[in-house]
């Protein structure tokens, strides 16, 4: 299968195309106009994927963190490096999997024009011709029509403005998947330190609100921190599910005062985040932070906590108390550090949050009865003074019937 042609021959070909007129032109709004662009058909194997492809930025740095050997700059240092191109490929091939676009496409012919810059690379639709060249190449015959693609070509840009296009095109998609929470993170981050983007510009580029923006980059910070305590640097499918848990991380955390507070309630949600039971421990980690007093007296009564030292003494009563006065926070932090107090923290917390849901229930069970006479006492209320010359009688000394047998129940068990 061949993965884009050498530079000079698609140099060549581009050249000779862009020279000959189109009958059909596809719009495209780029470098702050909206313009049209031939439409022209070339070889399957001439377009060369962009490396530098937001979609793919955090396969790319998951693919580093398990081959060690490879150099930092694998994806970034020649975007015509062959064994860069052949990783990009499969990670490509990983994405049309998960979002089914081989299957899309065995039933659908191209249908949009991938969108190539002037050196021949492909700024949109990486997956789409992923897709086109994995049946192709299952079977020439069948899906022969894909021997050659629609293409648009750009003219020559900075890189910001081909990045700026690459976000306007892929807001919308219709066949074009949208991104996982981490991945769209990790392209923000990306884009931030590539460009110097701010919040504000991120959100104009991407439609987005400024604070959904720092949100996502808050999250992928505690996501990376999270992957880095346990060993699992790069490695984000651990956390490609977990949007809701560390969305709940950041938000909850700010109701704590103090640092150690933060660190303890974040140490108990990555443990919750270690084994989730098929996502359902995320809803604790909100839970955590409602009854964390409680779940720290118990981690204290339960697990052999490490004395303290007396400089953090000394530093705990300079620093005031937090919830439940002079805690041996550092030593509850250090806890964490045994998988197995990992376990049975989280043991720890089911109970007490469970325990104290029975509770609410239990209370809103033994004070529904009062909490309906409110209700109705209330509607009554509001039923008598209503009442004007244009009120209709209609059944409504049957409806006080009905209170009055209501009424007498509720007496005799109060007697």
């Amino acid at each position: 299968m061949e993965l884009g042609w050498t530079y000079p021959k698609r140099k060549k070909l581009i050249e000779e195309l862009i020279a000959t007129p189109s009958s059909k032109t596809h719009g495209i709004n780029f470098q702050g106009t909206f313009q049209y662009f031939g439409i022209y058909s070339v070889p399957i194997g001439l377009p060369k994927y962009r490396l530098n492809n937001g979609r793919t930025y955090a396969a790319q740095a998951e693919y580093l963190a398990k081959n060690a050997d490879l150099s930092a700059d694998f994806f970034t240092k020649d975007p015509e490096l062959d064994t860069a191109i052949k990783v990009q490929h499969e990670l490509l091939k990983e994405l049309i999997q998960d979002r089914e676009l081989l299957e899309y496409f065995k039933t659908h012919r191209q249908e949009e024009p991938l969108v190539l810059t002037h050196e021949g690379f492909v700024l949109n639709g990486n997956r789409r011709l992923c897709a086109m060249r994995e049946l192709l190449e299952s079977d020439p015959k069948t899906y022969s029509h894909f021997e050659h693609v629609d293409v648009v070509i750009l003219p020559p840009a900075e890189e910001k403005d081909i990045d700026e296009l690459e976000a306007r095109l892929q807001i919308h998609q219709d066949i074009k998947a949208d991104y996982s929470w981490i991945t769209f993170a990790f392209m923000l981050k990306r884009r931030q330190e590539d460009h110097g983007y701010t919040a504000d510009h991120l959100a104009r580029l991407y439609e987005r609100k400024t604070s959904e923006i720092n949100e996502l980059i808050d999250m992928l910070a505690y996501a990376e921190d999270y992957l880095k305590e346990r060993g699992w640097t790069g490695e984000y499918h651990r956390v490609e599910k977990a949007e809701y848990a560390f969305e709940q991380l950041r938000k909850k955390r700010s109701k704590f005062n103090t640092e150690q507070e933060k660190e303890v309630f974040e140490k108990i949600s990555y443990s919750l985040l270690d084994n989730p039971e098929g996502g359902r421990l995320y809803d604790l980690i909100p839970e955590t932070a409602n009854y964390l007093e409680k779940i720290l007296d118990r981690i204290e009564d339960e697990l052999e906590i490490p004395q303290r030292e007396e400089e953090d003494v000394v530093e705990d009563i300079l620093g005031g108390k937090g919830i439940g006065g002079h805690r041996n926070f550092q030593g509850i932090i250090d806890v964490f550090d045994d998988e197995k107090n990992r376990e049975n923290v989280r043991a720890i917390v089911i109970d007490i949050v469970k325990g104290e849901q029975l509770k609410e229930k239990e209370k809103k069970r033994k004070n529904f009865v009062l909490n309906q006479m409110k209700k109705a006492n209330a509607a009554l209320t509001d039923a008598a003074n209503a009442i004007s010359t244009e009120t209709s009688k209609s059944g409504i000394e049957e409806q006080i019937e009905a209170i009055d047998t209501s009424l007498s129940k509720l007496r005799s068990w109060l007697n």
